[in-house]
């Protein structure tokens, strides 16, 4: 009986600190870990739409809404819409990335009003 108290002990230890992982807000990227040639910064934003990771619209911090035509697949991008993303926009191109560190750049495209 005190083997399986123990275990049951373990199990929601390790679940709560499992949850407590999960909902850990994400850190600030470095700002200098990618160089894009513009001198933006990372910022958080919204990823509000998904089309397959080939265009995406994003929220900015200041309200903006923009849409970017990925230059690569971004395959990770569909896990996060409604969720909080890093973007380093650029009027050319922007990046974004997940809570895991994974970039996929984008072409900016136009701003949606």
């Amino acid at each position: 009986m005190k083997k399986l108290l123990w275990l049951w002990c373990m199990f929601a230890g390790a679940l709560i600190i499992i949850s407590c992982i999960a909902t850990t807000k994400t850190r600030e990227p470095p700002q200098n870990d990618v160089q894009t040639g513009y001198p933006s910064r990372w910022e958080e934003a919204t990823l509000i739409q998904d089309e397959f990771g080939f265009e995406l619209i994003v929220v900015r911090q200041n309200d903006e809404r923009w849409k970017l035509q990925s230059k690569t697949t971004c395959f990770w991008a569909r896990q996060f819409v409604g969720k909080t993303v890093w973007l380093k926009w650029g009027p050319v191109e922007s990046f974004l990335m997940n809570d895991r560190g994974e970039i996929c750049e984008f072409w900016t495209g136009e701003r949606i009003e």
